[in-house]
């Protein structure tokens, strides 16, 4: 009996110096990466006991285990059948989804994609071929998309391609690091409640296609965060926190579209940014509807090319009489990048 107890109080301390480890780990690994202050500023994101400023624990075990040596699983080329992603992907060669294929990724997953910076290869990427892609995190558990490098930047990966495919969807998810963010041709991929930031050129952009982009933060890429070119039709952009810091907005080029009770904050409307906040070139239509805009140098958010029709209504240039849209999302941060 003596020794069956002896052997239950191993196992107790054997657990304990387990957890100890862990909790050693996880602080060397964020005194290492710089994330301490990035995540929860409002208490934890909802974590059950996790102060405020701190990083919940579903999001730093990722990190433990993988500076413990757990491997990604690892993605690349044609998929053959319906798949289901979760945990930790890494993705070396660019994944393509077929007609008849549905890939599906679970809330929390982190995708991240072999960078590359030089000009002999070509990047990695996701493109859904005919296939469906339904990306659906949640508020505390969104899906990353991003690179795997310890030190990323704009254009590390090619960034996700939709072609022919109606069905996918994006929700609560995080796409970062990219030459392009989402984009899509003859499509209806819907993209909400997502945060899409430091991608090489357009955040969104869409060609022949009809979606609904709406409640999604965007900001710091290196063109526009919309590009709208060469007959999308009814495109709803709704309830978006839109970052200017100098950059191009919403761009339609022979396109349609509702841009409506969204937030433009800090654009140049100045001599130096001829095309605003929103630009209709090339026969575009556009309804713009109860926007909140904050601009600086000028007062004029629109550029309108002769043949292009803008029609705007109950919009707020200053007055304050509209609310900036909120979400129930953190803008949670890994890494940062600082000059875009």
């Amino acid at each position: 009996m003596g020794e069956q107890k002896f052997r239950y109080i191993l196992v107790i301390l054997a657990g304990a110096g387990l957890i100890l480890a862990l909790l050693w780990l996880g602080a060397a690994t964020l005194a290492q990466t710089g994330l301490e202050g990035h995540f929860c500023p409002r208490g934890g994101g909802g974590d059950i006991g996790v102060p405020e400023g701190t990083m919940p624990w579903r999001m730093l075990l990722p990190l433990v285990t993988r500076e413990m040596g757990a491997l990604p699983s690892t993605k690349g080329g044609p998929l053959t059948q319906d798949e289901t992603w979760s945990g930790e992907i890494l993705v070396t060669d660019t994944v393509i989804v077929p007609e008849g294929v549905t890939l599906t990724i679970e809330p929390g997953t982190m995708v991240r994609f072999r960078h590359y910076r030089g000009y002999q290869e070509g990047k990695v990427g996701l493109i859904v071929q005919g296939g469906t892609i339904k990306a659906i995190g949640g508020p505390t558990e969104q899906i990353w998309f991003t690179s795997d490098a310890p030190d990323p930047i704009n254009g590390d990966w090619g960034g996700i391609t939709l072609v022919n495919t109606e069905d996918s969807e994006f929700d609560y998810v995080i796409v970062e690091y990219a030459e392009i963010g989402i984009e899509q041709f003859a499509s209806g991929a819907d993209v909400s409640n997502s945060i899409i930031r430091w991608n090489n050129s357009e955040g969104l952009y869409a060609e022949l296609s009809s979606a609904v982009f709406q409640n999604n933060t965007i900001y710091a890429n290196a063109y526009h965060a919309i590009a709208l070119e060469n007959y999308n039709e009814d495109i709803r952009i709704i309830g978006n926190l839109i970052l200017g810091d100098g950059h191009q907005s919403v761009h339609l080029e022979a396109s349609q579209a509702l841009i409506e009770g969204n937030y433009f904050k800090n654009f140049d409307v100045s001599w130096a940014s001829p095309e605003k906040v929103i630009s209709l070139m090339f026969n575009s239509q556009a309804t713009v509807r109860s926007n909140k805009f904050e601009m600086y140098g000028g007062d004029e958010p629109f550029y309108v090319e002769p043949g292009s029709t803008l029609v705007a209504e109950d919009n707020d240039f200053g007055d304050g009489h509209i609310s900036p849209p909120e979400f129930d999302y953190e803008d949670v941060k890994i890494t940062e990048l600082g000059y875009l």
